[in-house]
Order: structure tokens, then sequence, then C-alpha cells
């Protein structure tokens, strides 16, 4: 039985978490995205280029603490970062046996960003495969099933 990934308490898909991740709290896999959420996954996509480019930001200017807080309404990384935040606390990661399991961090990748080495501002094509998202969580040590310790 699969994971699931919840918006809004709709269901918007499931993952296996095929995959190892870095560390053993992270778990990653293909994303199936359920037919009625497909509309929904290029934003929670859109989420982790907003980090990633928040956090590239944050590094090239090298920000304090306090400077990378004031960015957050300041600057263009910023302010999509706080945008994707109300998306974020809207998710809900449930196990194979429909638990909730809380989570660090929760992202999709749309593979076919990297595969096409497309520029990110580009319009996204149509899903086309079983393989084009992708999903990476890492669990609170808390919350990991026994049979994924």
């Amino acid at each position: 039985m699969p994971w699931t990934l919840w918006y809004n308490h709709q269901l918007i898909g499931q993952t296996d978490f095929e995959f190892d991740g870095r560390h053993p709290m992270q778990r990653v896999g293909v994303f199936r995205p359920h037919p009625h959420a497909i509309s929904l996954v290029p934003a929670l996509a859109y989420v982790h280029e907003a980090l990633h480019d928040f956090e590239r930001m944050v590094r090239q200017r090298r920000l304090s603490p306090e400077e990378m807080l004031d960015s957050m309404g300041t600057t263009p990384e910023g302010i999509r970062v706080a945008e994707c935040g109300e998306i974020l606390e809207h998710l809900q990661l449930r196990d194979d046996g429909g638990h909730a399991v809380a989570c660090e961090a929760i992202a999709i990748l749309d593979l076919t960003e990297f595969r096409e080495g497309r520029a990110r501002n580009e319009a996204r094509s149509v899903a086309s495969g079983p393989r084009r998202y992708m999903i990476s969580t890492t669990m609170t040590n808390l919350t990991l099933p026994h049979h994924l310790h």
C-alpha cells in the first residue's frame, strides 16, 4: 500500500518511497499525482525552486540570520518563499497505514526541469511518463514508522 500526500484534506498523490535518502530520516520516491490534483503539482514543485533560489541568494550575499529574516519581505526570493509557506503548512504525508507522519521537509521535484536543462521561467510541459515527479521527505525521528528504522 503506498504512502499518500494530502493538501487541505484532499488526496493529491502517492509514492512507494523506493529509494533511501542521504540520511536515515530521508526517503525518496517517484511521486504519482492523483488525476484530479495534477494542476496543483507544479505549485508544489515551485516551492522547491523558491527555497533553492532563496538559499542561493543568502549564500551569495552572505546574510546574517537577522538579514536573512528581513529579506523574507524585501527580496523577490524571500517573498516567493513566504508565499510558499502557506502551501507547505497545508501538506500532510500519511504512511502506508493511513496515519499522518510529521515531516521536517517535503519536496516535490519536476524531473523535466532537470532532464531538458530548460530555464526555470519557461513554460512547463504537460506531464509525460510515470517518472516526471519525485518526492523527497525528511521525517522527524518521533514519527518514523518502525518498519523504516
